[in-house]
């Protein structure tokens, strides 16, 4: 499914997606002044970022729901699925798998799929629930509605299906892994060798 994506951020947008991030994580009980600096790195260069304006691309659209701010993400999924080795091969529940689809695609009028194979899903890991159908979401409904119980996937896991999404996506998508990786630390439930190693450079 390709839709619109809103790919660049206004500054307003940054700012307040940043100010939500400070005062969340400032509730730990971590120094306020380390918080407000690790996030403010990212405003910088979400604010500075050329990287402006994205091409349109035979992709997916989807927003993830990061701290109560969308997150607009996109996949070229062509590419993605000419890349299918860097994923994981799984027959995965029905039911399961129509859970994670927006309500709206049940009722899609145009919504006869005449794609054929493993449907493709994108680990989100800061998010709940963690994955997300990205291609196959008509597939999968029909699937549904046939009763059929189980269904051919392909999962990618975040290290590799970030190599897809268009540059801006990968961008905040980054971002929001370093961010959740730096609540993690500062709740004490990782090392600091691990947080080095849960890093991803921008």
């Amino acid at each position: 499914m390709s839709l619109p994506v809103k790919v660049k951020l206004t500054d307003a947008e940054i700012n307040r997606f940043c100010d939500t991030a400070i005062q969340r994580l400032s509730s730990i009980n971590a120094i306020s002044a380390d918080v407000a600096s690790f996030v403010n790195k990212y405003r910088e260069h979400m604010l500075t970022s050329s990287q402006s304006v994205t091409p349109p691309m035979a992709g997916y659209s989807h927003i993830i729901d990061f701290m109560n701010e969308d997150v607009p993400l996109c996949w070229d999924i062509p590419k993605l699925m000419a890349s299918t080795a860097k994923g994981q091969r799984e027959l995965l529940s029905t039911h399961q798998v129509t859970s994670l689809i927006d309500t709206r695609f049940f009722d899609d009028p145009f919504g006869r799929s005449y794609s054929e194979g493993p449907i493709l899903l994108a680990e989100i890991p800061m998010c709940i629930p963690q994955y997300c159908v990205i291609d196959g979401n008509h597939r999968a409904i029909q699937a549904f509605k046939s009763g059929d119980p189980m269904i051919p996937a392909i999962v990618y896991p975040h290290q590799s299906h970030m190599e897809y999404m268009s540059p801006y996506s990968k961008l905040l998508f980054t971002i929001c892994l370093n961010i959740v990786a730096f609540s993690i630390y500062v709740e004490g439930k990782i090392s600091d060798t691990d947080f080095e190693e849960m890093l991803l450079p921008l």
